[in-house]
């Protein structure tokens, strides 16, 4: 789940309105400036006035009763080359490529060599300064056509890096209205070559500024060639159109840009998209649908037959699940740290740990990376520092407690990325500083977090 606050990139988008504007004052206006084609990703904007209330997309077939449910055909076996990694990648700004992992912060690239323990931009230019506005191989986007005001996420797919940036600012030619444009761009592993692949979606600014909490949702997933997402860009409770311009809606389209985005599923009006919780596995690509404690239903794309499958799961904490080989691993309830196991083979229901007596306070979190469940632990004073290890085998392992460096270098990000580490990022004024610790060396319930160089 990716989610970003946008008070500062409203003030810089209006600034530059502003200028445009002043532009227009004297040059009548910049064809440059000026969209000859509206925002037509479905519905109006309140930015042209639109009065009536946009009726949700239509999605595909749902199925609940469980003997109906298709078995896959193709491998359902992990490919790292095209399969979302099967962890849960809080932020999507850290992946693993086929030797080194990558990390996407403040705008620049960087690489993480695992065997030299090496931390550094993306750049093998000589003499490069490696700064905002020069041609650095480490920043995501370096041409001057665009203006990026965020970046969404960050994923590998079939030797190439992918980055989901909010970039640009253009004039409707029919409203006169500005909007940008949420985008997906290729990355060379190198960072030499750059490109745009397709847009995902284009918003208006006015739409924005008119809610209520100045917050945006951008969630996503790629799996096996697609880009799941969904976001709510402009409708909140205060405006009441929640699928105008695309809002509230899963979407997919191919992760080369060929062809139309195809509605999967549109979520329930009164459910609370910056909730949803994308997970893949095999044929299936797994999402949540929550209310407003974050509580909700486990639904599956079933992409072989182009279906929507609803597991018989009771309601879960929607950020508490993980995908374990042919089982769906999910918690409940907030309070009781007690994980059950869904088999999708069968459709049974099972206790797969019960972690009463590791003294766990209250969390709703559950991560996994490929080795190792995650259970995270918040403390009674709010501290996010810890999370309680769980073995495949149910069986409650190590702490991971990152209070020492947290302390230390404020709060950051804990990735349980797949491989022999986890990873704390955090930002450091404009650069980024990364912790390893190596799993196999988790003693005494505490992980030794080492700074990369």
């Amino acid at each position: 789940m990716k989610k970003h606050f946008i008070v500062c990139r409203l003030f810089i988008i209006f600034v530059f309105s502003l200028l445009l504007c002043a532009c227009g004052e004297e040059k009548k206006a910049e064809p440059e400036s000026v969209s000859q084609e509206a925002v037509t990703w479905g519905g109006s904007s309140l930015a042209e006035g639109a009065d009536s209330k946009t009726p949700a997309p239509e999605g595909v077939e749902i199925v609940t009763d469980f003997s109906q449910f298709a078995s896959p055909k193709a491998d359902q076996t992990y490919q790292p080359e095209t399969d979302e990694p099967p962890f849960f990648n809080e932020g999507g700004m850290l992946v693993r490529g086929k030797d080194c992992y990558y990390v996407c912060a403040n705008q620049f690239l960087y690489v993480f060599d695992p065997d030299t323990k090496q931390f550094a931009k993306l750049c093998n230019k000589p003499e490069c300064e490696h700064e905002p506005g020069t041609d650095c191989n480490a920043l995501v986007l370096n041409e001057e056509q665009y203006m990026i005001s965020a970046v969404h996420g960050l994923f590998y797919y079939q030797g190439s890096l992918y980055v989901i940036l909010d970039y640009g600012y253009q004039v409707s030619s029919a409203s006169r209205a500005g909007y940008q444009s949420i985008g997906l761009f290729r990355i060379s592993l190198d960072g030499s070559r750059k490109e745009k692949v397709c847009d995902l979606l284009q918003y208006y600014v006015e739409d924005l500024s008119a809610m209520e909490e100045v917050e945006e949702t951008f969630s996503f997933a790629q799996h096996r060639g697609y880009i799941y997402y969904v976001y709510d860009m402009q409708a909140d409770s205060s405006i009441g159109d929640p699928y105008r311009n695309g809002n509230h809606t899963i979407w997919r389209i191919p992760v080369d840009g060929s062809g139309e985005r195809q509605c999967i599923m549109p979520l329930p009006e009164e459910s609370i998209a910056v909730y949803t919780c994308f997970a893949a596995s095999g044929s299936y690509v797994y999402f949540t649908v929550s209310d407003e404690n974050m509580e909700g239903d486990l639904y599956r794309f079933q992409t072989e037959t182009e279906t929507i499958e609803k597991p018989d799961i009771p309601r879960l904490i929607c950020l508490a699940y993980a995908l374990l080989d042919s089982y769906v691993i999910y918690k409940p309830e907030q309070d009781k740290p007690i994980l059950y196991a869904y088999d999708t083979a069968t459709g049974k229901k099972t206790v797969f740990a019960d972690l009463t007596s590791e003294q766990l306070h209250k969390g709703g979190q559950l991560a996994y990376d490929g080795e190792f469940l995650y259970v995270f632990d918040m403390e009674d004073d709010f501290n996010d520092t810890r999370w309680k290890q769980v073995r495949r085998d149910g069986a409650a392992g190590a702490w991971v407690d990152t209070k020492d460096i947290s302390e230390k270098v404020m709060l950051g990000t804990l990735y349980h990325a797949e491989g022999d580490y986890l990873f704390y990022l955090r930002s450091k004024g404009t650069e980024a500083v990364l912790y390893y610790a190596d799993k196999a060396e988790l003693e005494n319930g505490k992980a030794k977090f080492v700074r990369a160089q």
